[in-house]
């Protein structure tokens, strides 16, 4: 239990360097015993805003003109769409929880999400009240940042993000654990152990823990020696990095930022429309694939990172020919539509799916798909992406994606529709279907591979 106490010393030398996040002012007695009392119950009762109070003036001059200087070297337009974006993230993580639950409920989800003893539901429920209470703060806008009121800061979304960490904290494992600490920091008792006019020593007890400090005097406020020998030093450090941010933001850099904000943008949107669990993970999904997109992007503004390059292995995977109905053969590699072996173009991508193995009799085939000729010229260019190309050439892929580049048909018949569409998901998020495979795993099928069993290997 001792691992899990919340040392006081540490908790106060985080929260006087890195002020970031309760009404009113907080009275601080002029002793260094009672400061310590005073802050130390007041972070058990979530009021950070006694840290605050309790900094010297100059101290808190310093960490306002650090926020000034971050908030100078930022791009305000990224700096504000990415607030939005959290905002838009909790949004929709409060008006998709069921569904969330629903796919974390998932055995082959599951299984990779080491959740044994957590309490989900509720550590979902305070991430969502984490998320916003921040986004709707005064730090959420670049002028909120610029003229931030730290105290009040701390006096308002201080405390409630403090709350929000606790429902957080004891959803987990060990929040018997995280109780004791926080009951503990409020029966904080201080010994004097010697006081002068400017210095102290204290022997302070929290919990099982007890630690000597000695505290100095500045500016008529107590604070511990070894932060007040350091200060000047850890203030100059930090402003000598904020002097190295580029200002302003490299265009470039700029741009991929605002491309990434608006990709997240749309997958949100995506994922807000699902109405069931499968649509709800496809989604998931594809905004999985928009980040990877993303990530391509940004390796094209750095000349000589995106440059073609030889695979181990390209893998077979299996394409359907439209003038045939037949499936073959043809490396992941290929983009659809392709060659199949009744005539050119015929070929479509195909997914393919078994209910425990990949045998006729347990195979189907869940949906078709292509791109649009746009679509496909612009992920050719992307494979086949070199040193010296266009830095641009990544940003719109996503969108295009997202606009109905991507194309999904069921195996049936009917027209070909935007994957990202509601019909699209629908066709998409039929092989999801629970009662598919009645209650037996569903295992994606390749040419000449087996996924049966966990450890399977390649069929040669």
């Amino acid at each position: 239990m001792k691992h899990f106490r919340l040392d006081l010393v540490s908790i106060l030398a985080l929260l006087f360097l890195f002020i970031a996040g309760c009404s009113g002012e907080v009275s601080i007695p002029p002793t260094p015993e009672g400061t310590v009392e005073t802050v130390t119950q007041s972070l058990a009762k979530n009021e950070p805003r006694a840290v605050w109070d309790a900094m010297p003036e100059t101290w808190q001059a310093d960490v306002k003109q650090i926020i000034a200087a971050y908030a100078d070297g930022i791009e305000a337009e990224v700096y504000d769409g990415g607030w939005a974006l959290v905002g838009k993230l909790a949004n929709v993580m409060a008006n998709k929880k069921s569904l969330a639950m629903k796919m974390l409920s998932d055995p082959d989800v599951a299984r990779g999400i080491p959740a044994q003893g957590v309490d989900v539901s509720a550590a979902y429920d305070a991430m969502v009240t984490l998320l916003k209470n921040l986004s709707s703060s005064d730090i959420a806008t670049h002028k909120g940042l610029k003229n931030l009121d730290v105290g009040r800061f701390l006096g308002t979304t201080g405390s409630k993000v403090m709350a929000s960490i606790d429902d957080l904290m004891v959803a987990l494992p060990d929040a018997a654990q995280y109780r004791d600490g926080k009951a503990d920091m409020g029966r904080v008792t201080v010994k004097v152990i010697s006081s002068g006019e400017a210095a102290a020593e204290l022997e302070i007890t929290v919990g099982e823990q007890t630690k000597e400090i000695a505290m100095t005097k500045v500016q008529n406020r107590w604070v511990p020696a070894e932060m007040a020998d350091e200060w000047d030093e850890n203030i100059a450090r930090i402003k000598e990095g904020l002097e190295k941010m580029p200002r302003p933001m490299p265009g470039e850099e700029k741009q991929h930022s605002l491309a990434l904000i608006r990709s997240l943008e749309e997958a949100l949107s995506s994922i807000d429309k699902a109405e069931t669990k499968e649509q709800f993970m496809l989604a998931m999904a594809g905004a999985g694939a928009n980040m990877q997109l993303q990530d391509l992007a940004k390796l094209s503004h750095m000349p000589g990172l995106l440059r073609p390059r030889p695979r181990a292995r390209v893998v077979d995977v299996y394409f359907y020919d439209l003038g045939t109905d037949q499936l073959f053969a043809a490396p992941a590699t290929e983009l659809p539509p392709i060659d199949a072996p009744s005539g050119a173009g015929n070929g479509v991508r195909v997914y393919v799916y078994g209910c425990g193995d990949c045998s006729d009799a347990n195979r189907f085939i869940a949906y078709l798909e292509k791109y649009t000729p746009h679509a496909k010229a612009a992920q050719e260019k992307l494979m086949n992406v070199g040193p010296d190309a266009d830095p641009n050439l990544a940003l719109g892929y996503d969108d295009l994606m997202m606009e109905g580049g991507l194309l999904v048909r069921a195996v049936k018949g009917g027209p070909w529709v935007p994957m990202y569409s509601d019909e699209g998901m629908k066709i998409a998020s039929e092989v999801l279907d629970e009662d598919k495979c009645k209650g037996t795993r569903l295992v994606p099928c390749l040419p000449g591979r087996d996924f049966s069993t966990p450890n399977s290997k390649d069929k040669h």
